[in-house]
């Protein structure tokens, strides 16, 4: 099995009814399953992704490029992006700037992977975890819970 190199991790159970227990123990109510955008511009890394999550327990919206996840973010903001670095075009660092900069999507966590590009210090401010690909698949939902939690820790 591939492996993870987490910049930042910590292990959580997944929950598709409420938002993992924050550090203090409390759980955050939610009558929909966690949603997660999944932004590859490789169909074969995104619909693993997608399944994957889908799996676990996501709702997961998969988008090829980073203006069409854009405006689909921007129509109804998930509760997590996850992102490939290099995309066609518009970059993830682009996405990930756009999503902070709007007031709107300024709470989204944001999740970079990507098997080209080293993560800068300038690059981990806008990041809320950065994934080395390949990605260890059976912990990328605890993964991705872990920053939901952590940022809930922060509100």
């Amino acid at each position: 099995m591939p492996s993870v190199h987490a910049v930042a991790r910590r292990r959580a159970t997944p929950q598709t009814s409420r938002h993992p227990a924050t550090k203090s123990g409390r759980h955050v109510a939610r009558a929909t399953p966690m949603r997660v955008v999944v932004v590859d511009d490789h169909e074969d890394i995104r619909a693993i992704f997608s399944e994957v999550l889908g799996a676990a327990g996501w709702s997961v919206r998969s988008y090829a490029d980073a203006p069409s996840a854009l405006a689909g973010i921007a129509e109804d903001p998930p509760d997590l992006v996850l992102t490939d670095i290099n995309l066609g075009g518009l970059s993830g660092r682009a996405l990930a700037r756009t999503v902070r900069a709007d007031p709107r999507t300024s709470h989204i966590g944001i999740v970079a992977a990507s098997g080209s590009v080293a993560p800068s210090s300038a690059m981990m401010r806008m990041f809320d975890l950065f994934l080395v690909k390949p990605v260890e698949l059976s912990t990328l939902s605890d993964l991705l819970i872990a920053v939901l939690e952590n940022r809930a820790d922060q509100s």
